[in-house]
């Protein structure tokens, strides 16, 4: 079945409870859902990478800078369980060594900025960790710097040792062949250079990472987002309700506008009659009038007489059926009324009543059901005497008849 904007307009209206009922009830189960769920805070602590140059004849700085795996390297340092460990160690919490998927680690691009962020239930555990954690790293970068430049240290130490020997040994005159005392004092000179470039203490201690933006306390969890994930049920359930309104009209296969009854049988509407509240469930028949309650329904039914003797000039007919496929649809209502309206724009007018086995049309212009039908056609009474007339000009009803009533 296809469908236009216009159609999908009206189908929203008819169906608007179906899709209000399922947005709504996706609402209510997300919002069920979350409610279940425990909060999840997130903390980011950014920190700067820098090198720390050792005695121990590593690239420089310069060339760590222009190498991308070296930060790349630092980042998985940072998620390493020796990091951890030390952290672990200097918050007195032994559950960051466990921290795993909770964790995150990402290198800004084309820099040697890398952000920590942790995710916790407690906003101020996560804050405190990443901080933690940040702090650990640079720490033991340090540490690592330190004990590289002692054991070079002591390296150098141990050569500038054993040339000491040799020198020893060329004034003995205990030197092996080809040794001599210029290219010993020159070692001697080398080694004791480098040991005067191996870093000192001080400089050692300020290489290995910068805290340029500690983790703060976030009051507002990153899970679950309730503006997102309620937003987002609502989008679903607009969806689910939309698809469940076009399906019902596929299989609905009831006819409630002029439109779609003149797109099936693809005959013209003469008329349209308004629901009148006051009419249903109400025994008393009356007739539409021009009153606050029933004058919509009363210009309608105006409406269709004209529309009525207009199609008579197209196609003239002296009978006009009025019929339906269920009962209680409102043949009698409209049968009076209209006999009524066509009788005050003065046309002569006889309402027939069909309906035998409960009669009520005659309800409607406060006449008895005492001659009909049944009396002349079963006990042959002249028609003219079982027509009855009231007040309307132009009118007569020739009732079911049968009944004392």
């Amino acid at each position: 079945m296809d469908f236009q904007i216009a159609e999908y307009y009206a189908i929203a209206q008819r169906r608007g409870w179906l899709i209000a009922g399922v947005i709504v009830a996706f609402i209510l189960g997300s919002l069920a859902v979350i409610l279940r769920m425990t909060p999840v805070y997130s903390s980011t602590a950014r920190i700067e990478i820098i090198p720390v140059v050792s005695g121990s004849g590593e690239t420089g700085i310069v060339e760590r800078l222009l190498d991308p795996s070296w930060a790349r390297t630092q980042i998985e340092l940072i998620r390493s369980d020796d990091v951890l460990a030390l952290a672990a160690q200097r918050l007195d919490s032994p559950a960051i060594r466990s921290i795993g998927e909770s964790l995150g680690v990402s290198l800004v691009p084309d820099t040697q900025i890398a952000d920590i962020v942790v995710e916790d239930s407690s906003p101020e555990r996560a804050a405190t960790w990443a901080n933690g954690i940040a702090e650990a790293f640079i720490e033991y970068r340090r540490n690592q710097a330190v004990q590289t430049t002692a054991e070079a240290g002591e390296q150098i130490l141990r050569k500038i040792a054993q040339t000491e020997q040799q020198r020893e040994a060329l004034a003995d005159g205990t030197a092996p062949a080809g040794m001599t005392s210029n290219s010993v004092q020159a070692q001697l000179i080398a080694l004791q250079t480098r040991l005067l470039q191996v870093p000192d203490g001080e400089s050692l201690r300020r290489g290995g990472g910068n805290l340029i933006s500690p983790a703060k306390v976030e009051p507002n969890p990153v899970r679950p987002n309730f503006p997102a994930t309620l937003g987002l049920a609502a989008l679903l359930g607009l969806i689910v309700g939309g698809a469940g309104a076009l399906l019902m009209e596929n299989l609905d296969d009831r006819l409630t506008t002029p439109e779609e009854i003149e797109g099936k049988v693809s005959v013209p509407t003469l008329g349209y009659i308004p629901l009148v509240p006051q009419w249903i469930d109400n025994k008393e028949r009356q007739l539409a009038s021009a009153d606050s309650k029933s004058g919509p329904a009363f210009e309608a039914y105006w409406s269709l007489g004209i529309n009525l003797m207009a199609a008579r000039k197209v196609e003239p007919s002296g009978c006009i059926l009025i019929t339906s496929a269920v009962a209680n649809a409102g043949k009698s209502t409209t049968s009076a009324n209209l006999a009524a309206t066509l009788a005050r724009n003065g046309n002569k007018v006889i309402l027939v009543a069909g309906d035998l086995r409960k009669p009520s049309i005659h309800k409607f212009f406060q006449l008895p059901n005492m001659n009909g039908i049944v009396d002349v056609v079963h006990d042959g009474q002249p028609l003219y005497e079982a027509l009855q007339q009231n007040s309307i000009p132009n009118f007569r009803l020739l009732a079911a008849g049968g009944s004392t009533a």
